[in-house]
């Protein structure tokens, strides 16, 4: 099991730098990674702008992507998360103009806010 992990790991680290005969980067483009280490992602910076609209999903407590997509781009956000303690976080942060946050989420099925069974 050890030893079938550590063959995926590589794999996966040399198909991410496109080095796997296999699994080879077909496309490439210009990326941008922006946003903190643990809530950042990798944009194309050509593809932004002012008329951009980004939906973020499980805004947690971290909305330095969303905030570096505004500033740099001029980009509107629509941010969701029904989480109780991420609408309280975002209550008490100085959001711009462009980002509008939602308590609704996204599931495999339509529930209440009551739970999941």
């Amino acid at each position: 099991m050890i030893k079938h992990a550590a063959q995926t790991t590589r794999r996966f680290a040399k198909s991410i730098l496109g080095n796997d005969k296999f699994y080879r980067s077909e496309i490439r483009c210009p990326h941008l990674r922006l946003g903190n280490e643990h809530a950042g992602f990798a944009v194309n910076p050509e593809l932004l702008g002012p008329t951009s609209v980004i939906y973020s999903f499980g805004i947690g407590t971290d909305i330095s992507f969303d905030l570096e997509c505004v500033r740099r781009f001029s980009t509107l956000i629509y941010a969701f998360d029904p989480t109780p303690r991420s609408l309280h976080w975002i209550k008490i942060q100085e959001l711009p103009p462009a980002i509008h946050v939602y308590p609704y989420g996204l599931a495999c099925r339509d529930k209440a806010s009551s739970g999941f069974s």
